[in-house]
């Protein structure tokens, strides 16, 4: 007895080790995937809608089919809330031409987002709200406050106050080194600098126009930034390589800043790569019955910065950092001229 029961044991232990399939797809589940970024200043609201992805085959094989992340029958709407109740909504627009997919992105047939008509503005003191209507199933929604400004500059969402824009007009800006902006209901900053240039062959022929640009650390509840003169000749000096057969000049500088929600901050900082060996993170969403972000995001910009003054822009050009870039300048008497690096002395000008 003892016998046939330890073999009914090996047989079963066999039967049971020898199933050695694993299974790796889950149960699909029903997953909306939503993405907006609300903007006061923008005559045109965009609103990304998806599927978590359909289908047992591996991405690989079907990324460029619309149904594997697309719903077939969606309404999406935008909802004003004033006091928590809706005082204006918009159905949104399908939208399939707007963006021009290449081969290799994802359903590049059939790519589609939902946006306004141009119509619909946004008051910076209400709340918004996204509701998405799937056929048998509760809405989605997701509710974002608009960024605004402090209301008493020239613009209601976001000013720059550095550089100056003199008030005589010409829309150019001196640069002095610092940069200062103003807003009362965003969290978190992200800015640019990009200075552009002049260029051709010494030898003569069309100038091309080119640029470099200097992206800023995200600054949290910092409304200014510092960056002198030394700082911008330092960047100028790594980023444009030297060559002799050209001749450069000066163009402008532009700075642009954007403005953004405290969400918007926590999901980037949550969604940028692991660096540590824990790889895996909390999820953030402000989605209601689906997942992504629906937040407030906008942006001022100071098109045309410019050397305080003809001494200004000659200094940056003969300091010993910019000197063997080519860059030129006319001086006082109209001659154009370059720089003449002396090692140990002060640089001469070559004008010609």
């Amino acid at each position: 007895m003892k016998n046939i029961l330890f073999l009914l044991a090996i047989v079963l232990l066999i039967n049971t080790s020898c199933d050695n399939e694993i299974k790796i797809n889950a149960e699909w589940q029903d997953v909306t995937v939503t993405y907006a970024l609300l903007d006061p200043k923008q005559d045109t609201q965009w609103v990304r809608v998806e599927r978590g992805w359909l289908g047992t085959r591996p991405a690989s094989e079907s990324y460029d089919e619309p149904d594997s992340i697309y719903y077939p029958s969606l309404t999406v709407s935008l909802e004003e809330l004033t006091n928590g109740n809706v005082s204006k909504s918009t159905t949104l627009i399908k939208d399939t031409t707007s963006r021009i997919l290449g081969p290799g992105d994802i359903t590049s047939e059939d790519y589609r987002i939902y946006r306004t008509d141009g119509n619909f503005t946004l008051d910076i003191d209400l709340e918004y709200r996204i509701r998405i209507v799937k056929p048998d199933t509760e809405p989605v929604t997701a509710t974002t406050s608009i960024i605004n400004g402090t209301g008493g500059g020239s613009s209601p969402y976001l000013e720059l106050r550095k550089p100056f824009e003199p008030p005589f007009g010409g829309g150019v800006s001196y640069y002095l080194g610092e940069f200062e902006w103003e807003t009362s209901s965003s969290y978190f900053y992200t800015s640019k600098l990009e200075f552009f240039y002049l260029e051709r062959s010494i030898n003569g022929g069309p100038y091309a126009t080119k640029s470099t640009t200097i992206e800023f650390p995200a600054q949290v509840l910092k409304a200014n930034l510092d960056y002198t003169i030394n700082s911008l000749k330092n960047t100028i000096e790594a980023s444009i390589p030297k060559d002799p057969n050209v001749i450069r000049f000066f163009q402008k500088m532009t700075f642009k800043v954007s403005a953004s929600t405290k969400d918007l901050y926590i999901y980037s900082g949550l969604n940028e790569p692991s660096t540590g060996i824990a790889q895996a993170k909390p999820q953030f969403t402000n989605v209601d019955g689906g997942i992504g972000l629906v937040s407030s995001k906008t942006f001022a910009t100071r098109d045309s910065i410019v050397f305080s003054g003809a001494t200004a822009l000659q200094d940056f050009i003969l300091d010993d950092r910019i000197c063997e870039l080519n860059f030129a300048f006319i001086d006082g008497s109209g001659d154009t001229c370059t720089c003449v690096f002396i090692d140990g002395a002060a640089n001469s000008k070559n004008c010609f």
